[in-house]
């Protein structure tokens, strides 16, 4: 039955994604509506950039609850202005509204092509989707200099194509960061495979373990900063 093979499909994925994670101390999911995996032991106030905001943002106000974290949101987007907006104010969560990228100028963006999901996208996802816009976009070690950080302890980026062009700029400039979250975007008619096969080999041969796996979010960690 349909029930059956869906069933089965999800469990094949299910193994398959057990074989890219491993055990380490203080691993945990934190399951909120979108459930992402971080290492919380000795996670101590913590700073984070993230990077697309969207309609949600209750991992990163789980981390403000959870391990006092401040974080330092990007999205120029209507969609996660208007998440942003509708938050109350906290000095904990500081909102900017430029999109990440590899250069500090303006971005273009294809416009979503579901306006209730509300996704801009640097990659293009079904169809042709000529119709693009322009957004501020900043460079990490640009926003880094600027708000006075030497090192992140979590950089969390879903930013719908444009991941790829930061974490190799980012490597580039030998950014310090302790922990990456990110959502590779393969599954774009623009976006080949290969280029997340070769975004995960450039982060191992950088010192970046990958611990986790679901689906299309990857977890990784400082392989010196691991502990027995």
């Amino acid at each position: 039955t349909q029930f059956m093979f869906l069933k089965l499909k999800s469990r094949i994925k299910y193994l398959r994604d057990s074989l890219y994670s491993i055990i380490l101390p203080g691993k945990e999911s934190i399951r909120v509506e979108d459930v992402l995996t971080i290492l919380t032991r000795d996670l101590k106030h913590p700073v984070v950039y993230s990077g697309g905001v969207g309609k949600n943002i209750t991992f990163e106000l789980e981390l403000i609850n959870r391990f006092d974290a401040t974080i330092y949101a990007f999205d120029p987007t209507e969609t996660g202005i208007k998440t942003i907006n509708a938050l109350p104010t906290s000095n904990r969560l500081h909102f900017y509204q430029v999109a990440l990228s590899d250069i500090d100028g303006i971005l273009e963006l294809n416009l979503p092509v579901n306006i209730q999901e509300g996704s801009y996208t640097k990659g293009v996802f079904k169809g042709d989707q000529n119709f693009k816009t322009g957004f501020p976009c900043r460079k990490i070690s640009s926003l880094m200099n600027e708000l006075g950080h030497s090192k992140l302890d979590i950089l969390k980026i879903d930013i719908e194509g444009s991941e790829y062009e930061v974490i190799n700029n980012v490597l580039d400039e030998k950014i310090e960061f302790d922990q990456l979250c990110v959502e590779f975007h393969h599954f774009f008619k623009s976006i080949p495979r290969k280029a997340t096969s070769d975004i995960l080999k450039r982060l191992k041969m950088e010192g970046y373990q990958l611990f986790h796996k679901r689906e299309l979010d990857f977890s990784f960690c400082k392989v010196k900063n691991l502990k027995p």
